[in-house]
């Protein structure tokens, strides 16, 4: 493989990669941090963390890793 078709093959794989978006039923740790702050709640981003992957764990909530505004972080939405 030459290096301009490796150079190629990975400007589409970046352009793969920045395609995935959030879809509307899913959210970050930090909408969830949002959420309850809204509602009054003060929680830290460990305590939200460990709750929704409590939620995960018991098949209430699906997790998936996708990179969003150039950082890869977790989003969830409902089983």
């Amino acid at each position: 493989m030459s290096t301009k078709s490796a150079l190629q093959s990975l400007e589409k794989a970046f352009q793969l990669i920045q395609k995935v978006e959030k879809r509307d039923d899913e959210f970050t740790i930090d909408d969830y941090i949002k959420h309850n702050k809204t509602k009054g709640i003060a929680i830290s981003r460990f305590a939200a963390r460990y709750k929704l992957n409590v939620l995960v764990k018991s098949k209430m909530l699906i997790k998936r890793k996708i990179l969003l505004n150039g950082i890869w972080q977790m989003v969830f939405s409902p089983a």
